[in-house]
């Protein structure tokens, strides 16, 4: 598919296959105006990256995340590493333009994460940090208790 988005998933862990399943199932939940596609995956470990790579459908495989971040047939990069290894990669992306999902946390500190910000400003691109529990009905209890002072002082 020529009109497809090309996604680039930099990981092999659980959240990476959590956000491979959900990105093959999205076209379901709503029309898309293009359909999505996993194109390359990235990961440290080439065992437990390929296997990754084989049970999503990813059409390529690497053991470095530049071979994903540059690659033309990706247009979408998904930043789904430890915290430690997110500025680098991120960036790159950006820098070339791309939007990125980055898993949480954005970074392993405030000063990474103020630089991950402070370059997704700089490319325009979206660029989002991923808080999948945001919605999730206990937290918004959680989030209501503290706003009413059931748990002391805020």
């Amino acid at each position: 598919m020529t009109n497809s988005l090309g996604i680039g998933l930099l990981g092999s862990g659980w959240i990476t296959r959590a956000h491979g399943h959900a990105i093959h199932t999205i076209g379901h939940m709503a029309p898309l105006a293009r359909p999505v596609r996993l194109v390359a995956l990235a990961a440290r470990n080439r065992d437990r990256g390929e296997a990754m790579a084989r049970e999503l459908g990813v059409d390529r495989f690497s053991t470095d995340w530049a071979d994903v971040v540059n690659d033309p047939k990706v247009d979408i990069v998904a930043t789904l590493l430890g915290a430690s290894a997110h500025v680098e990669p991120t960036e790159a992306a950006l820098s070339l333009g791309k939007p990125v999902l980055c898993e949480k946390p954005l970074g392993a500190d405030r000063f990474e994460a103020r630089r991950l910000m402070d370059a997704a400003a700089r490319a325009a691109v979206p660029a989002v940090c991923g808080f999948n529990y945001r919605y999730v009905p206990a937290m918004r209890l959680a989030r209501q208790l503290v706003e009413n002072g059931a748990l002391g002082d805020a």
